[in-house]
């Protein structure tokens, strides 16, 4: 029993190499959407150009709004960023997507009241295509005795034709950049 497994001192003496040596670090910016900040540094290795590219080519980095700006009152809002190239060891990204937090959402929702969603895909003005998804939910007035906020199915379909106008209309008549600028505020 005594040296039945060979292979162990082999492994003695194999030499220690150094992982990171054969990595550098990039530095990830936002899109010019939000003044190209600086959003974090990933790691890869080094390779020749066209490697990189395919490696990066489909992250995506989740950055919250409150780390973009410095105001803690954004924290809820989380925006994706889509990796698209790199050059000088720095990392060019693209709007991906936007999403609450899952806090947020359950914030959002109570009971005893009417929940309505829509979804909308509009197209804004310079040519991005969005699926948009909002929530509202019935409101209880001054005067309202009972627990219950429910409101009927007619009501709700007019409430969604109206949303579904000012949100088409919004991504309209603006770009990309006052869309985006236009939820947040």
């Amino acid at each position: 029993t005594i040296n039945k497994n060979k292979n162990l001192s082999l492994s003695k003496n194999k030499k220690k190499q150094d992982f990171n040596s054969k990595k550098e670090w990039i530095k990830v910016f936002a899109p010019d959407i939000f003044d190209k900040k600086l959003i974090g540094k990933t790691l890869i290795r080094k390779n020749n150009q066209i490697e990189v590219n395919s490696i990066v080519d489909n992250k995506i980095y989740e950055v919250s709004l409150a780390d973009l700006f410095g105001k803690e009152e954004f924290s809820s809002i989380n925006f994706k960023f889509k990796s698209l190239r790199i050059s000088n060891n720095e990392c060019e990204t693209s709007f991906y997507g936007l999403t609450l937090t899952r806090d947020k959402i359950c914030s959002i929702i109570k009971k005893w009241h009417t929940l309505i969603d829509v979804e909308v895909n509009l197209r804004t003005k310079d040519g991005y295509f969005l699926k948009i998804f909002l929530i509202a939910q019935s409101k209880k007035t001054k005067n309202m005795k009972s627990k219950a906020v429910y409101i009927n199915s007619s009501q709700k379909r007019a409430i969604r034709r109206k949303m579904i106008d000012i949100i088409i209309k919004e991504g309209i008549n603006n770009d990309i950049k006052n869309f985006i600028s236009r939820i947040y505020s």
